[in-house]
């Protein structure tokens, strides 16, 4: 969950990021700030560091859930990291959360554009199967039955406390 400090990094990389932004959900700080005040909302900070150091705050999950459902709005990560397995650990976690939590399913969200293309199939590549399509953005549907199994060499401390901060 970001910080006050955190939210206007989270809104520069819905600005900035176009190759891993699964839909292209620009927010500036006010809107960044709204979702972490609705209750349906989840936003995680996705952070990162490796035997060099740290890399800081490179990615973000926006997720809303509702109805037995937990939907990610939006995933993004910097391009400095992206394809290092990290959105594999995100993803695991995601839906360790939702089978823990009692939700029925998980959707992912995907908008097609010129720059996100390398990532049309992230859903399918790790377990989730096509739903539906509407209005240019495709749905894609995860039953919890098996989530994917990160790479080792990832340690992820996923943290999903509902704590408002901003």
């Amino acid at each position: 969950m970001p910080t006050e400090h955190d939210v206007p990094r989270v809104s520069q990389l819905t600005l900035r990021t176009n190759q891993f932004n699964m839909t292209t959900l620009r927010m500036d700080v006010s809107e960044v700030k709204q979702r972490l005040s609705d209750p349906e909302s989840l936003v995680l900070c996705i952070q990162s560091s490796d035997r060099y150091g740290a890399q800081g705050l490179v990615g973000a999950l926006f997720m809303e859930e509702r109805d037995g459902l937990i939907i990610i709005e939006n995933m993004l990560l910097s391009c400095r990291v992206f394809s290092r397995g990290i959105e594999t650990a995100c993803l695991a976690a995601v839906l360790g959360y939702a089978k823990a939590s009692g939700a029925r399913k998980v959707v992912g969200r995907y908008r097609e554009t010129a720059r996100n293309r390398r990532f049309a199939d992230l859903f399918e590549r790790h377990g989730f199967c096509h739903a539906r399509e509407e209005a240019g953005c495709r749905e894609s549907e995860h039953q919890l039955a098996d989530p994917p199994t990160p790479a080792s060499h990832i340690v992820l401390t996923a943290d999903f406390r509902r704590q408002r901060r901003c």
